[in-house]
């Protein structure tokens, strides 16, 4: 999902099966596949399941040397594994720009949450942020 190609960001997202009974995985392909709104490098991916929806979330990064705030969202199809279309709508924001940071999503109690963790905004920062998936 994304990333960089010689000096240029991408904006592809990739899809492979994973074989239930050996664990093999088949070919990776974009058929069918939404891709990233912007092309992007330097991001972080987090999936997360509510209800019987399956989101997966793309969170900061850099496009072109800019670094971004931004967070897109789309639904996995249960049926296809196939990725919706990416939109930002409805989603808040990072408060600040990141890049080269880390995300990880955890379920405390009955709440489901995503916390980014350090990066880069142009310098080196140490910051935690915490936001709840409703």
């Amino acid at each position: 999902m994304g990333g960089l190609v010689g000096a240029s960001d991408v904006a592809a997202v990739y899809r492979a099966t994973i074989n239930p009974t050996t664990g093999n995985m088949g070919a990776f392909s974009t058929n069918g596949q939404s891709q990233l709104p912007q092309p992007l490098e330097d991001h972080q991916v987090i999936v997360q399941k509510i209800g019987t929806t399956t989101y997966i979330y793309v969170i900061g990064g850099e496009n072109g040397g800019v670094i971004r705030s931004s967070v897109y969202r789309a639904i996995i199809d249960e049926t296809t594994g196939n990725i919706g279309s990416f939109s930002a709508v409805n989603q808040s924001q990072l408060p600040a720009l990141r890049a080269r940071h880390k995300a990880v999503n955890a379920a405390i109690g009955t709440s489901n949450y995503i916390y980014v963790l350090g990066g880069s905004d142009g310098s080196i920062v140490l910051t935690v942020y915490k936001a709840p998936i409703n």
